[in-house]
Parts: structure tokens; C-alpha cells; sequence
């Protein structure tokens, strides 16, 4: 999750997204972490939500202060993350835009099963 630098990476098996003043981050593909086809989606799907998306490394710190924090990969899909190391994020709740990318993924995976 952390390299020895202490950049937040990407999980075991899905990448670490954060939401904050208005923008969607996650690690640049050169900080040695997969291109997942999730992140790709969520990082292309990301100004439908209002989102500035971009790519830079960030620090568990700035995860603990994010707006939003989310998990994100093909067996993952979208995991809200609302607790980090027994700290709240954002009170604890699953974000709007965590919720709306979730959705919007599904919709996109099943799309024979929206009504």
C-alpha cells in the first residue's frame, strides 16, 4: 500500500483513488503500479462527477485528509474506503462521487441489466 518512500501506492490487487477539492487522484503508472483498466475507466469517467482527474503520488496523510477514498480494480470494481487505520474518512461515509462511480461502472459492465 505505502513504498519505502511513503507514497501510497495501490493495494494487493486494485488501485487507491482520493477525492479532494474538486479532483480525483491517484499514482502516476511510474510509480511502479499497474495500469488497471478500473483506474483508466474511473480516471476517464471522473468529470462526469464534477472532477478534475490527474496523476501524482500522495501520502498517507493526504489519504487520511481526502474528501473521498476508494479501491478500485476488475474483481474490486469501486470499495469506498471509509476508515483508515481506525481513522474516519470524511466522517466515515461513502462519498457522492465514490457512489456515482460505482454505479456508473456497473452500468457499464451489465449494461443489459438497467431498467
Amino acid at each position: 500500500f505505502v513504498d519505502d518512500r511513503g507514497w501510497v501506492t495501490e493495494a494487493s490487487s486494485s488501485s487507491v483513488l482520493r477525492v479532494f477539492d474538486g479532483k480525483l487522484q491517484t499514482a502516476p503508472l511510474s510509480e511502479n503500479i499497474l495500469p488497471g483498466i478500473t483506474r483508466s475507466y474511473l480516471l476517464e469517467w471522473a468529470e462526469e462527477t464534477g472532477l478534475k482527474p490527474f496523476e501524482k503520488s500522495f501520502t498517507v496523510q493526504e489519504a487520511l485528509a481526502s474528501d473521498e477514498l476508494m479501491l478500485t480494480g476488475t474483481g474490486t470494481e469501486v470499495i469506498g474506503v471509509t476508515h483508515m487505520d481506525d481513522t474516519p474518512i470524511a466522517g466515515g461515509q461513502l462519498g457522492k462521487c465514490t457512489k456515482y462511480l460505482k454505479q456508473r461502472l456497473i452500468d457499464a459492465m451489465y449494461p443489459n441489466d438497467q431498467q
